[in-house]
């Protein structure tokens, strides 16, 4: 007899707290505001100076390149990677990565991002990922470099040359 009575208890005090619990208007959730600024999640707002540009999630390091644009590092859940953002132009190129996390660096002409794996989850019986670097040819072309470490720290090079299709 107690235990439905304490059921029935918590169902009707459950149901008072939905009833009761006022919805948060979308004019006070973070986020993107007309006008490109940003609240956020502290009440606080952000505008930029300049022009915004999308990135994904989790940003962790950001290094500058020539001809007004930016690597970013992403170590987000979803969205892992290198984004190669042109602030001038507003728009960003995703180089995909998995399991990213800090180690970015950039020639100073800007063409060359090295970036190293220093985060290894999981068993490395195996081996593991150790470093790759990008060089941007053009807007529709790049090389990749990859080194990958084999049992016994024996490393095995791959490089790929990609261009977009059009």
């Amino acid at each position: 007899m107690r235990t439905p009575m304490l059921a029935a208890l918590a169902a009707a005090f459950a149901a008072a707290c939905t009833a009761v619990a006022p919805a948060t208007p979308a004019s006070t959730r973070p986020g993107p505001r007309p006008g490109g600024a940003v609240l956020l999640h502290d009440g606080w707002t952000i505008r930029p100076l300049g022009r915004s540009v999308d990135v994904g999630t989790f940003p962790m390091a950001v290094v500058p390149l020539p001809g007004h644009r930016a690597a970013v590092l992403l170590c987000g859940f979803a969205e892992e990677g290198i984004d190669v953002v042109d602030v001038a132009a507003g728009t960003r190129t995703r180089l995909r990565m998995p399991k990213a996390w800090l180690g970015l660096a950039a020639s100073a002409d800007g063409k060359t991002i090295d970036f190293d794996f220093l985060d290894v989850s999981g068993s490395t019986k195996y081996g593991h990922m150790q470093h790759v670097t990008f060089t941007l040819m053009d807007a529709d072309h790049h090389v990749e470099e990859w080194t990958y470490r084999r049992p016994g720290d024996k490393p095995m090079h791959a490089r790929l040359d990609l261009t977009r299709a059009k």
